[in-house]
């Protein structure tokens, strides 16, 4: 008798002969195939067309440098009766006393970045 919990299949395959065993098997050839070839397209790399030098078709915005270091671009500037007038790149015109410009380093900051600048009267 088997302990609690296992059972005994003795009697089950005494009597089974439907398997042949290893020994008495006839041996079997295996046939190694060579693998079949895989074709794989080479990536097709397009080249990137060559980028364009965009001819600048603004030219650069005048620069105007002030006493207390405020820098405005601008699309346009006029001096008329002591007074200084400008039309900053964004923004409304304005209009300031001459004398809080810094021509100096107005011109110098203008010619440092090849732009020409020539305060006008009107």
């Amino acid at each position: 008798m088997a302990p609690f919990g296992y059972y005994s299949y003795g009697s089950y395959y005494s009597g089974y002969s439907g398997i042949t065993p290893y020994a008495e098997q006839s041996p079997v050839g295996v046939v190694q195939q060579p693998p079949a070839p895989v074709y794989v397209n080479p990536p097709v790399y397009y080249a990137a067309p060559a980028p364009q030098p965009q001819a600048s078709t603004v030219p650069p915005s005048p620069m105007l440098v002030f006493k207390d270091r405020t820098v405005y671009s601008v699309s346009d500037y006029w001096m008329a009766g002591g007074q200084l007038y400008f039309v900053p790149s964004r923004g409304p015109q304005k209009v300031v006393p001459l004398d809080t410009l810094d021509l100096d380093m107005t011109q110098k900051v203008n010619e440092a970045c090849n732009i020409p600048f020539e305060l006008k009267n009107r």
